[in-house]
């Protein structure tokens, strides 16, 4: 009974505390409504220099900046020095090149978001601009919403701890607990939302690629040494690829030979053996003097 009971004098005051934050947050929101409409009505009057900032709005601003220039790392490290200049940093860097020729660079600057637009302005001099493309995605209503699941999880948090110091049994205060360690756990997920958000919007986000001309080189005059040079190179070419042939086919025949040629050594031997054979059979039967001779059996010989 002391369970049900304990549980039952939860959810009342849970229920009753909920009415008293809806109670308490409608006059807020008037009183909010009214705020604006008498700013907007001063607004009207006043002259175009005094004018006071809009409500504000989180927007996280990105731009995508596409530059050729002769010396990509040069532009990479103007852009990492701008960027260390407003309290912004280098987030990524890749660099293409072969050797100290670099072809291409592909670095992710964050800014602070009021100087995103001096950034870009600067970074525009740097190079001959190729592509820029500039995105911005408003995240004030989930801001807001999260804001608020947060202050009401804050509530519940209070509400319980007060309920957990009244309770007498082990059971209830068990309970409670439990309901305590969930409120926790959600109030500390909205928090990082709120973290994530406010480090979005507060840094811009500016992926700068800078990529070299596309460089000809331009045809060298032929002497007689570089002709005897490619005449050699083209020998060494030609017979390092014969040899790669041959290796190849010994490759392909190596196989062929450890199967096929035990079989063609046995089928040797037993044709030879075969051939020898019918030689002695053909010696046998062939007539020494031109007329076979007949030797009488010892019975029919004459008495000595």
């Amino acid at each position: 009974m002391s369970i049900r009971r304990g549980f039952a004098v939860v959810l009342l005051m849970l229920t009753a505390c909920d009415r008293s934050m809806d109670s308490a947050e409608a006059p807020s929101i008037h009183t909010t409504a009214v705020s604006m409409d008498a700013k907007a009505d001063s607004t009207k009057d006043a002259p175009v220099t005094s004018v006071p900032p809009r409500s504000k709005r989180l927007v996280i601003r990105n731009a995508q900046l596409e530059l050729r220039a002769d010396s990509p790392d040069h532009v990479a490290a103007a852009a990492a020095r701008l960027a260390e200049q407003v309290g912004g940093f280098v987030a990524s860097s890749d660099t293409q090149g072969v050797g100290e020729q670099i072809h291409r660079i592909d670095a992710s600057l964050r800014v602070p978001a009021i100087h995103f637009e001096r950034v870009l302005a600067d970074l525009r001099m740097e190079g001959d601009l190729l592509q820029e493309t500039i995105t911005g995605e408003d995240i004030t209503e989930q801001h807001a919403d999260i804001g608020a699941r947060l202050r009401s999880q804050r509530a519940l948090e209070e509400r319980l701890l007060t309920i957990l110091g009244r309770v007498e049994s082990v059971e209830d205060a068990l309970a409670v607990e439990a309901q305590l360690t969930t409120v926790r756990t959600e109030i500390e997920r909205y928090e990082g939302t709120l973290r994530s958000m406010d480090d979005r919007v507060s840094l811009a986000t500016i992926t700068l690629v800078v990529q070299a001309p596309h460089r000809v080189n331009p045809a060298h005059a032929e002497t007689v040494s570089s002709r005897l040079d490619r005449a050699l190179d083209d020998a060494g070419r030609l017979a390092i690829g014969g040899l790669a042939g041959l290796i190849r086919a010994l490759g392909a025949l190596l196989p062929l030979m450890f199967v096929f040629g035990p079989l063609a050594f046995i089928g040797r031997r037993l044709w030879r053996r075969r051939r020898a054979r019918a030689a002695a059979q053909r010696r046998v039967m062939a007539p020494t003097s031109g007329s076979f001779h007949v030797t009488p059996p010892p019975s029919a010989r004459p008495p000595a």
